[in-house]
């Protein structure tokens, strides 16, 4: 098995993992470009995913996205990264699943470690903003407020917005990846997918 992780790739760069590993050139240009919308296509050789990573900054409302591509081959997962993202944390996971790995199932262990981190990463942005929320709400009710609170709450709904449109097509996506024909949540790992999912729809209902 082979996992290969491309920081900013260029044209170049991608059409000799294009060769290497036969990925279909639509798929190859959704890579390269930034801004496509949460995804799985499927193509006669492997899948095509792409998702969104995010981080909420220090301030507590400023939202950060990162768009991550992933090629999926029965032998072979290959992640596209335009932004930064905690690649360790795909590697924790990695570490911490070791007891599910068998020969058959590495690629389908290590998208479920990548779903599961982009998820978390979801939930925890959603934590953090609803506790931002909560401080803005506790200074609506203070005689001198220490924020602009107008401006704050603009920021905090801009952040909200955003992430719905991260979040939303997550579970579809993780739907799609569980189908039977994508060979990746077999009778072990469907739980662990379906956990996913479950966790995708928990933050739609908040």
């Amino acid at each position: 098995m082979v996992w290969l992780d491309l920081y900013e790739p260029d044209r170049a760069d991608l059409q000799i993992v294009t060769e290497e590993f036969g990925l279909h050139p639509l798929a190859v240009e959704d890579a390269i470009y930034s801004h496509e919308r949460p995804k799985v296509d499927r193509y006669r050789t492997h899948l095509f995913a792409n998702m969104y990573a995010v981080g909420v900054g220090d301030d507590g409302s400023a939202l950060t996205t990162g768009e991550v591509s992933v090629f999926i081959t029965p032998r072979a997962l290959i992640t596209v990264r335009k932004n930064d993202f905690d690649i360790d944390t795909l590697i924790t996971h990695w570490d911490l699943n070791a007891d599910l790995v068998s020969a058959d199932n590495e690629v389908s262990v290590l998208t479920y470690g990548l779903l599961d981190a982009v998820v978390d990463g979801h939930y925890n942005a959603v934590e953090k903003l609803d506790d931002a929320i909560d401080d803005l709400q506790s200074q609506l009710f203070q005689p001198r407020p220490t924020i602009d609170i107008r401006r704050r709450g603009y920021e905090l709904g801009a952040s909200l917005a955003a992430l719905r449109r991260v979040v939303a097509p997550m579970q579809d996506l993780v739907g799609r990846l569980m189908r039977k024909d994508s060979h990746l949540a077999d009778n072990e790992l469907g739980a662990y997918y379906h956990d996913v999912k479950e966790w995708r729809a928990c933050l739609s209902s908040r």
